[in-house]
Parts: structure tokens; C-alpha cells; sequence
């Protein structure tokens, strides 16, 4: 599949990409990271792919472009608690998948979140609003 780096940013940039570009292919993209491509990573026990992975969903959800520290996590900079509370739920699914990945139900449920934040998002850049989590500047 290629290296952490690669798979980050194939990911954080297609989103950032879709979301702009074609907001369905955000979707699609989410669809293809939850059901193939974090299975085969953790068939292959490639945690470092894993967490690449789980890496370029958030910091997507942060807006965040460009390069990044490699080995670094990010705190977000949002003062919407509602905001912080959903990234660190998010942050604990990963988490919990990265320390037993057979729990494919915890998957789904990051996944649903992920879903309903990429919703917020998309909904309040259409309202003039920015879409991303307050405190980030793109």
C-alpha cells in the first residue's frame, strides 16, 4: 500500500480534495478507509499504517493542510467543547481499535462520528459559516 507518510497524506489530502471539489466523494473515501482499507492494515498488523490512518481523519477534520511532524499528535486548538469532546472520543475509538483490532465495532463507531462531523462541517461551510472546527484557520 505504501509508507505511513504515503497513506496519510493520500488520505488527508483526498478528503480535502473531495470535500472541496465533490463533497460525495468524501463520503466514498470514508467508505473505502473503514471497510478495506484499515481491515487489510490490521490483518497485515501495520499499526504505523493504522495510525496514519486515523491521523489524516482527524487532522482532516481540523483543516489542516500541508506538511506535518511525523510521530506527532496534534492538539486541537478549538474552544467549542463540543468539538473537543468529539476529537477526543475519536482519538479514544483509535485508540481502542489500535490496542485490539478485532474490535471492528469500535471502527463503526468512529466511523459514524467521523460521519456526522464531516455533516457539520460541509452543512456550515454552505452556511458561510467556514466549516471547520473553530480555532482553525486554513
Amino acid at each position: 500500500m505504501g509508507s505511513p507518510r504515503s497513506i496519510y497524506y493520500g488520505i488527508r489530502n483526498a478528503l480535502l480534495f473531495y470535500e472541496e471539489w465533490n463533497p460525495t466523494g468524501v463520503e466514498e473515501t470514508l467508505r473505502l478507509v473503514e471497510h478495506s482499507l484499515i481491515s487489510k492494515m490490521a490483518r497485515a498488523g501495520d499499526r504505523a499504517a493504522l495510525a496514519a490512518i486515523f491521523q489524516a481523519v482527524e487532522d482532516f477534520l481540523l483543516d489542516r493542510r500541508g506538511a506535518r511532524e511525523e510521530g506527532t499528535r496534534m492538539e486541537a486548538p478549538s474552544e467549542r467543547y463540543t468539538q473537543r469532546m468529539a476529537l477526543a472520543s475519536l482519538r479514544r475509538f483509535a485508540d481502542a481499535f489500535m490496542a485490539n483490532t478485532r474490535h471492528d465495532g469500535v471502527v463503526k463507531v468512529y466511523f459514524e462520528v467521523v460521519r456526522g462531523l464531516v455533516e457539520q462541517r460541509i452543512a456550515g461551510r454552505h452556511a458561510g459559516e467556514g466549516g471547520h472546527l473553530e480555532g482553525e484557520t486554513r
